[in-house]
């Protein structure tokens, strides 16, 4: 599950239990997901949504978020790392400036809670990159 994924998909993850509709109309409960993917994921996805849900976030602070996410260049070679620099101080301004304007008396708190939130989500990307491995090397081993 891709960042934006994560983040679209975490209301409907409460309570350890899954209320994501699928195009079917069915419901992919948390025990399907258990059938499909392993525990580990599973629960860190559950893990990672209750912690998410709990910020409140409205979808401008998510799509900020997604945005400074996504241009974090730690580790990352790139030509023009400066560029990609200046715009992820200007997304992380605007972020800081928009959990300040909607959470005037937490929003520090609020922001903190969110990036202790990135180890699970590159915790879900790893599981989830291990998971498409082990399926290609079955799938091709055979």
């Amino acid at each position: 599950m891709s960042l934006m994924g994560q983040l679209s998909y975490a209301e409907y993850f409460q309570n350890g239990q899954s209320f994501w509709i699928l195009p079917t109309g069915e419901i992919y409960s948390a025990e399907a997901m258990r059938k499909i993917l392993n525990d580990e994921m599973v629960d860190t996805i559950m893990a990672f949504a209750e912690s998410y849900n709990k910020l409140e976030l409205t979808d401008l602070e998510t799509a900020l978020f997604s945005a400074v996410r996504l241009t974090t260049t730690t580790g990352i070679e790139l030509e023009d790392k400066d560029k990609v620099n200046q715009l992820y101080s200007h997304l992380l301004d605007t972020l800081a400036f928009e959990m300040k304007r909607n959470h005037p008396s937490n929003h520090m708190l609020l922001l903190i809670d969110m990036f202790k939130l990135v180890p699970l989500i590159e915790s879900i990307n790893r599981i989830q990159s291990e998971i498409i491995a082990n399926f290609s090397l079955k799938r091709f081993s055979k």
